[in-house]
């Protein structure tokens, strides 16, 4: 088992990719604790109005990827 924890936020749109980048995941970093955001919105769109299904699409394939990845 890792001593770390790996985090991987979903969001709608660029601010909060930003918000997590560069203030959230340093500060969770510290801890050991490793966030990358991933946007679920299409490239080119400005964010939100994003469909259950492809969340659940995007979650699902996350949590294949390996064991010890959280999705939020």
């Amino acid at each position: 088992m890792s001593d770390y924890v790996e985090v991987v936020a979903l969001v709608e749109g660029k601010t909060e990719q930003v918000f997590i980048d560069k203030l959230l995941g340093k500060y969770l970093a510290d801890r050991n604790i490793f966030m990358t955001a991933i946007q679920l919105s299409k490239p080119g769109q400005k964010g939100g109005d994003v469909k259950f299904s492809r969340a659940l699409k995007d979650i699902s394939s996350h949590l294949k990827e390996r064991p010890n990845t959280y999705v939020t």
